[in-house]
This record gives C-alpha cells, structure tokens and sequence, in this order.
C-alpha cells in the first residue's frame, strides 16, 4: 500500500483511485496470497461497476495475473507496446491500459528500480505516457 500511495501523491492533481480486483483479502494460513481467477471472476461484476461509475479514461493493473485476467476480459485492440521494466500499454475502446509489475515484486525483487518504476506510471497518469 505504500507503494501505491507514494505514486498517488505525486499524481494528485490526476484524480487517482485505487482499488483491489478482489474485495476480500485472499489468505493462505495467514499469509497473503494471489486472487484464484474463480475469486477473479466472482468479483468482476464490483470492478466493472466501479469503472462504470468513475469513467477513467486510463487504467493501471498491478501484477501479471491481475492485468491478464482484466485485459482478456475487455475489447482490447489488437496493438500493444512493451516497456522496459515488464510495462506494457494496450487500449481498449475506452481506456489506455498500463499493465505494471506488482508492487510487492517491485519491492523484494526490484528494489533498485523503484525510483524508474514510480515515474513510469506517474508519466502514464500524468499524459506523458506519448514519451513511453
């Protein structure tokens, strides 16, 4: 979560919002553990009514598993642009599309590239993505 609201602040004036792709903390004993796609789906609904009610016209997706259940569920088109750093950029017919490496990768395996990891997605948000 810090990760994420340090992104966010530098963004402020973006109009961010964050949410999670399943609503209730999946657990493995008491560790944290990545969403099944059956608790993916089951929770498709919520995330398409909170893209419906706040219109973005640009998404971020934390995590490989994350960004390709969203992205096989939207109309993507067909052209997309990988990024140094495991980015990638699609558009679908509503939304650019941002697919980013988890955050918690970013921090026990890629801590030294936090600094470009953060100034990616602000560029992303910000517009500047036209340089990505």
């Amino acid at each position: 979560g810090n990760l994420l609201r340090e992104v966010a602040d530098g963004s402020r004036d973006q109009g961010i919002y964050y949410t999670n792709m399943v609503k209730c903390l999946p657990l493995k004993g008491e560790k944290i553990r990545y969403p099944t796609a059956n608790e993916m789906s089951a929770c498709f609904s919520n995330f398409q009514l909170e893209i419906q009610t706040i219109n973005p016209n640009k998404l971020v997706l934390f995590g490989k598993q994350v960004s390709e259940f969203v992205t096989g569920k939207l109309p993507i088109e067909p052209r997309s642009k990988c990024i140094e750093g495991g980015f990638s950029l699609s558009v679908s017919e509503n939304y650019q599309i941002l697919s980013a490496p988890h955050p918690s990768y970013m921090l026990v395996y890629r801590r030294k590239f936090l600094d470009g990891y953060i100034e990616t997605i602000r560029r992303f948000i910000s517009g500047a993505d036209n340089e990505l």
